[in-house]
């Protein structure tokens, strides 16, 4: 869907994004923000719900759901891999570590 950008006014073609999941609040955005929002890019981190909201919206994922459901560079998963290894309590922490850490990943 092609309109103007919420951050930076520019028609483009746009994605919903979600700046809050409790309340529940998207916008529509740009790939182009959408990438600078992921990359923690400054003033753009207003633009992402917090950590904890995360959590509490993806409780059940699991390294193998996000295997299947995104793809992404494979050095990607080895670290995806690790972490598991190291949160085997708290799986919704890979889904953070790639929100925070990787702006390429793709919904299938």
């Amino acid at each position: 869907m092609n309109g103007k950008c919420f951050i930076c006014k520019e028609e483009k073609k746009l994605l919903t994004h979600h700046i809050s999941y409790f309340p529940e609040k998207t916008i529509k955005i740009c790939y182009s923000c959408h990438g600078k929002i992921s990359q923690r890019v400054d003033g753009y981190e207003k633009y992402s719900p917090k950590k904890d909201e995360y959590k509490k919206f993806y409780p059940e994922l699991n390294l193998n759901y996000i295997k299947k459901t995104f793809t992404m560079p494979e050095e990607t998963i080895k670290q995806l891999e690790e972490l598991a290894k190291k949160n085997q309590r708290n799986k919704s922490n890979m889904l953070v570590y790639m929100i925070e850490n990787y702006e390429s990943w793709i919904k299938l």
